[in-house]
């Protein structure tokens, strides 16, 4: 990501929590900080957020989902509607956040992507890993 498109994710995320704050919406899940260092991919976010689907109750169960979702997804070679990192890691967010099901292209995304699918559902499958090992005999 170029240092041009970071800025617009920022600005984009600082609007829409200015809009918000405005609308007496609630904050979300995710900070905005965390949010804006998942989207440009700064590791150390990327982490954060990692460590934080480790943790958190109320993320787990729709992540387990997700990644059963995932699985059952048809692998396309080429995905007809490319989407980038950030286009899916906000609809990830949407996803955890408003429960907002996500498209095909960025199933296919999580897919064909070699570092999303490690953020998001890295954590998912060492908890599912682990309820499995804990109900075998």
């Amino acid at each position: 990501m170029t240092a041009e498109e970071a800025q617009k994710v920022f600005d984009l995320v600082k609007a829409n929590a200015a809009a918000r704050r405005g609308f007496g919406v609630p904050p979300t899940h995710f900070p905005d900080a965390l949010r804006i260092g998942v989207l440009v991919g700064v590791e150390g976010d990327e982490v954060r957020l990692e460590a934080h689907f480790m943790d958190c109750e109320s993320c787990r169960e729709p992540a387990l989902r997700l990644l059963k979702q995932v699985g059952l997804s048809p692998q396309a070679e080429t995905p007809a509607l490319q989407v980038s990192c950030a286009q899916a890691r906000n609809a990830l967010f949407r996803y955890f956040e408003q429960g907002r099901e996500l498209t095909q292209a960025e199933l296919d995304h999580l897919n064909a992507c070699a570092s999303c699918p490690q953020h998001f559902l890295g954590p998912a499958r060492s908890a599912r890993y682990h309820e499995l090992a804990e109900s075998a005999p």
